[in-house]
């Protein structure tokens, strides 16, 4: 895990914009990963792609703890992903900078999702935005 010094804390809030995102363009990275969901949301803010959406419920900024409370010393957003059709949450989960697999200890029902990961690549909360990307999984 990587760890935010107390002195690094305010940068590791304020991350810069990204220059650019993909929307719902598929990027293939490799024969095995495909990024389907590049974007940068505000808190509020929802995306969908007719099927699935993506909504930015809350950000939570680093906060100087180590080893107290693991995970605070990185910025955070919580996600939620649902269904468009109905908006029944397959997902609600508070992710830190950085990947996390959407499994059924995240997702209520992984196997709903096509996507095998959340990759929360910047968060900036004095500016109340993420920038994120989901992985679709490889048989999609």
């Amino acid at each position: 895990m990587l760890l935010v010094p107390c002195c690094e804390v305010k940068q590791a809030n304020n991350s810069p914009l990204p220059k650019s995102t993909s929307g719902w363009q598929k990027i293939r990275l490799s024969p095995s990963t495909t990024i389907y969901g590049d974007f940068v949301l505000y808190k509020g803010q929802s995306v969908n792609d007719g099927k699935y959406g993506i909504e930015v419920i809350d950000l939570y900024p680093a906060k100087c703890s180590f080893f107290d409370n693991p995970g605070e010393d990185l910025p955070s957003a919580r996600l939620r992903i649902f269904k468009v059709v109905d908006n029944v949450t397959l997902c609600d989960f508070r992710f830190i900078r950085g990947s996390a697999l959407l499994d059924d200890s995240i997702a209520s029902n992984s196997r709903e999702l096509i996507w095998s990961a959340v990759e929360v690549t910047a968060v900036n909360t004095s500016e109340r935005w993420v920038a994120f990307n989901l992985r679709l999984k490889s048989n999609e």
